[in-house]
């Protein structure tokens, strides 16, 4: 049998047509693209963590008229004597011999003394104020070189039932604030077991609070 050209044709491409309907072709999805001329967002920058900051330490303020009067940079005399009614003050100077100005703040140290150098058992009381001076509270004093300061013992003379008189021939005085004490030789006949001592004062100011009884 023979057959024409077109038929032969006609059957090629139906055969082809029944291949492609067979076969299942998997295309991979394309990547997104970016379009023509746009540049891609930059990543966000990490902003480094700021350095810990320490606190300030604030130092404790500087005394007004420097630092604390040493020992070896003071003298120790009694300058003044007072008496009434039965009561005894002596007023006592710390002479500075430092070079510059320092500073006293507060009550001095004491321990009395007899004559065979036995410690005395006399209470010392700290008072702002005595028989003749008016007093007040503590405050700092600023001692110049070859200036002063001045603080107050008193006693009382008169015999008690409380405890006995006692005599007292040196006296050692620790400054406030100082690191050794200074010795002086001072009687002090003491009733009833005790002496007053004040705050160092300055010596304008001390003699300006002084107030005397009536006479």
């Amino acid at each position: 049998m023979i057959r024409s050209r077109p038929t032969i044709a006609l059957l090629a491409l139906l055969s082809l047509a029944a291949c492609g309907r067979g076969e299942k072709r998997e295309e991979s999805p394309s990547p997104a693209s970016t379009p023509t001329g746009t540049t891609p967002p930059a990543p966000a920058a990490v902003q480094p963590a700021a350095p810990a900051t320490a606190t300030p330490v604030t130092a404790a303020p500087a005394a007004p008229g420097g630092a604390n009067c040493r020992s070896g940079e003071l003298t120790l005399k009694r300058i003044a004597t007072d008496a009434g009614a039965g009561n005894r003050v002596a007023t006592f100077a710390l002479t500075s011999v430092a070079p510059k100005p320092c500073t006293l703040a507060g009550y001095p140290t004491l321990t009395l003394f007899d004559a065979s150098g036995r410690t005395l058992p006399i209470r010392v009381v700290q008072t702002e104020q005595n028989y003749f001076e008016s007093g007040g509270p503590a405050a700092p004093v600023t001692v110049a070189p070859n200036g002063r300061a001045v603080f107050y013992l008193a006693w009382n003379v008169v015999p008690s039932t409380e405890a006995p008189c006692m005599t007292a021939t040196r006296a050692q005085v620790t400054p406030p604030g100082g690191d050794q004490a200074l010795e002086v030789e001072e009687r002090i006949e003491a009733c009833g077991g005790q002496v007053r001592v004040s705050p160092v004062r300055a010596e304008l100011a001390a003699v300006k609070q002084a107030v005397r009884p009536p006479a």
